[in-house]
């Protein structure tokens, strides 16, 4: 009998009676393919019968392969749901023949380290029960099995989303886990080479019993999130209670991260988080709060949300989402003309001149549904920026069809078309500054409306003619010298 019998005999479904038969026969000195053993084999099968047997009759439970696995490392990544007695069984047997715990494959890793990560439930049960030291750290990442545990909790993201019963028992194994795993000796404040922690990991991947009991404070519903992280994972129920023990709504985040300097209400906006920017609206966010150099608001970052690969993740990015947001902001500050910078002026100055603002997952304008949405609220269509231009200044110097409709709505309710920025510069005049002819368009949608004075002249002395002369737009000087 050789190897290749087992397994065949393993393959064909033999029974245990056949199992064994061919186990009895083979030689404890035999390898296979990359070093492979009988015991290897055992182990791949999650055989408790076979690998007992073969323990009694002198094969090595410690033997490693060709990679420096052992027969534990080959244990470790099979699947349990429905073995849970026979995966426990085989890690008794194999620890108690002396299989070496702390031998590392190739990679580096003790089987611990992949039970962790794998989240092999019965098999990290064992170690808290026999107390096997598990400390040691992956070389390379710094991460200890109880950071491994906690971070492949990534793979649980879907049942979070579709099947929250589902992700709260695994959440309850991931938390024995957990408890185990600092029974047999590692440190939970222990930190990886880049600074984060087992709890650090747990709180990203929403394993809330997980990072209470690592924090201390089992009864927080929060799993010790600060209001930050609370945000980034959109959990309302977390922002409540955190909010309600005293935090400031509008702390800014001071971790290490895309989101340092900002509030929670900034955040849940990067990321189009609602429910958490409802709960931070109900809590007393200001959507007026202005933080950096740059003095931006919340509607800031939810105009720029969908043009910005921060915040990408699980959050409906739809526009309906998006115009329940921007409704939400708008309504908390009972205004539709929050700043929405220092220099940016008025959430309306900003997208009337800003193509730049990206589109919702189901395919829409998000320039266009925050234009709309905010001229039905009510929003001051002449409302300058820091550089005095009105919305239709601005939408003038942006070329395209989606601009032409800003500037024939703003002209619908009556904006002034000769209406000078800090440099002088009425709306035709910047239209006129478009390389070869792209503001025409635009000119001609004003003049549909008003009559525009020609014979103005901005600081530099240029009336809107000299400007079309010095862009190369041929058909724009044509249009004004018609009008001459």
């Amino acid at each position: 009998m050789s190897l290749d019998d087992l397994e065949s005999a393993y393959g064909q479904g033999g029974s245990e009676e056949e199992v064994l038969r061919v186990v009895s026969a083979l030689d404890p000195s035999e390898t296979g393919p990359h070093g492979v053993t009988a015991v290897h084999i055992a182990a791949k099968q999650v055989d408790p019968e076979a690998l007992e047997f073969l323990l009694s009759r002198g094969f090595r439970a410690g033997a490693t392969d060709d990679y420096g696995r052992t027969p534990l490392h080959i244990l470790a990544v099979q699947r349990w749901e429905g073995r849970v007695s026979k995966m426990a069984e085989c890690t008794d047997i194999l620890l108690e023949g002396r299989c070496p715990p702390s031998r590392r494959d190739e990679s580096g890793r003790c089987f611990y380290h992949i039970a962790a990560d794998m989240h092999n439930c019965p098999m990290i049960a064992v170690i808290g029960q026999r107390r096997v030291r598990c400390d040691s750290l992956i070389e390379s990442s710094g991460m200890n099995a109880l950071h491994l545990m906690c971070d492949g909790a990534s793979r649980y993201d879907y049942d979070y989303r579709n099947h929250p019963e589902v992700f709260a028992e695994k959440d309850r194994m991931c938390r024995r886990m957990a408890e185990w795993l600092v029974g047999c000796g590692i440190d939970p404040e222990a930190e990886t080479r880049i600074g984060k922690k087992a709890v650090d990991f747990a709180i990203e991947n929403r394993i809330k019993l997980t990072s209470a009991f690592l924090n201390g404070d089992e009864s927080a519903i929060s799993g010790g999130m600060d209001l930050s992280q609370a945000a980034i994972m959109n959990d309302a129920e977390a922002i409540d209670q955190i909010i309600s023990s005293g935090a400031d709504p509008d702390g800014l985040c001071d971790r290490d991260c895309e989101y340092r300097g900002m509030t929670p209400l900034m955040i849940s906006c990067r990321r189009m988080a609602l429910s958490a920017a409802e709960a931070l609206i109900r809590g007393g966010a200001s959507a007026a709060y202005a933080s950096g150099s740059d003095g931006r608001t919340a509607l800031y970052h939810l105009l720029v949300s969908l043009s910005s690969t921060v915040g990408t993740g699980e959050n409906d990015r739809g526009s309906d989402s998006f115009l329940s947001l921007l409704k939400i902001i708008v309504g908390s500050q009972g205004s539709p003309d929050i700043p929405v910078g220092s220099s940016e002026g008025s959430a309306l100055c900003f997208v009337s001149g800003n193509d730049r603002l990206g589109w919702t997952s189901d395919g829409k304008s998000v320039r266009w549904i925050a234009f709309d949405a905010l001229i039905s609220e009510g929003s001051d269509t002449g409302a300058r920026d820091q550089s005095g231009r009105t919305p239709l200044i601005r939408a003038c110097a942006v070329p395209g069809p989606e601009s032409e409709n800003i500037v024939c709505t703003l002209m619908e309710l009556g904006a002034d078309a000769d209406a000078r920025d800090g440099e002088g510069m009425t709306a035709v005049m910047h239209a006129a500054s478009i390389a070869r002819d792209g503001g025409l368009d635009i000119i001609r949608t004003i003049s549909d409306f008003a009559e525009p004075d020609l014979s103005v002249r901005d600081s530099k002395g240029r009336d809107a003619l000299a400007i079309a002369t010095e862009s190369d737009s041929q058909g724009v000087v044509k249009w004004i010298l018609e009008r001459l």
